[in-house]
């Protein structure tokens, strides 16, 4: 039987996993939950044999909470419609703990997950985690579903997820504004931004390719492109200086993983 997957938001993470649901052609029945869709992304959904905010369809196999966590609250009541005793439930929600969720949706059943936004072109990394109540047909249903937006790895303690939220949740913000203040650099050295934009993305695309695929590790790497008194030398200086660079990553995803655990809290 056709497992009925239900997922409660359309937003950027929302859209990302159905459009990778949609481009793998996985054989589940979806239905989306959400008040605000436009209808060109209506008109996507039906042609390819979604509901939208269906009223009859009872309880669902599996349900995926894809709000922003500062709106859960509003839509626990909705959770409860969907949900039977044998439901699934998965949160892509930041800080939304594993026993709220289970009191929210009086499921016993849980998985967290915490995806990021390069799964909007499948190259996202997944990391989640699963309650007691969880069997492993249950995990390789979720890795079946997260699979589309990129690599899916499993943890085994949920104060990790919080740590993952701070890494690669919010991650892809840390690289960004990495090359936005080399691109800005660039320019202020005499650069045009269309030549500046385009050394500093392929540089970094490079770089993670070259680190993904070399078999060596991010110092190894660094300190073979480093050479003695050399101009590489010079601004790792200025970087590292008295650790300055660790210690403001260190502070920057403390900061992330404690605002994820007062998510939790709120």
């Amino acid at each position: 039987m056709t497992q009925k997957v239900a997922i409660i938001g359309g937003g950027r993470m929302g859209q990302a996993m159905i459009y990778g649901w949609i481009k793998a052609g996985l054989d589940f029945e979806f239905s989306l939950f959400d008040p605000v869709i436009n209808d060109e992304f209506q008109k996507f959904l039906l042609s390819n044999g979604w509901k939208i905010n269906p009223t009859t369809e009872g309880v669902f196999d599996i349900v995926i909470c894809a709000v922003k966590p500062q709106i859960f609250p509003l839509v626990g009541e909705n959770l409860k419609k969907l949900c039977g005793d044998e439901t699934l439930v998965v949160s892509i929600m930041a800080g939304i703990n594993l026993s709220t969720l289970q009191s929210a949706s009086r499921c016993g059943r849980i998985i967290r997950a915490m995806p990021n936004t390069p799964g909007q072109i499948g190259a996202g990394i997944t990391a989640y985690i699963g309650n007691s109540g969880c069997a492993s047909e249950d995990f390789a249903y979720v890795e079946k579903l997260l699979s589309p937006l990129g690599e899916v790895v499993r943890v085994y303690a949920e104060h990790d997820i919080d740590a993952v939220t701070a890494v690669s949740g919010s991650g892809p913000a840390y690289i960004f504004l990495m090359a936005e203040a080399m691109i800005a650099a660039s320019q202020n050295e005499g650069l045009d931004k269309e030549t500046s934009e385009k050394l500093v993305i392929e540089t970094i695309l490079g770089s993670a390719k070259l680190l993904k695929e070399s078999g060596q590790s991010a110092q190894e790497l660094r300190k073979a492109v480093t050479s003695p008194n050399g101009t590489t030398a010079a601004a790792l200086d200025v970087l590292t200086a008295n650790a300055a660079l660790f210690e403001l990553m260190r502070n920057a995803i403390r900061a992330a993983a404690h605002r994820s655990k007062e998510l939790g809290k709120n």
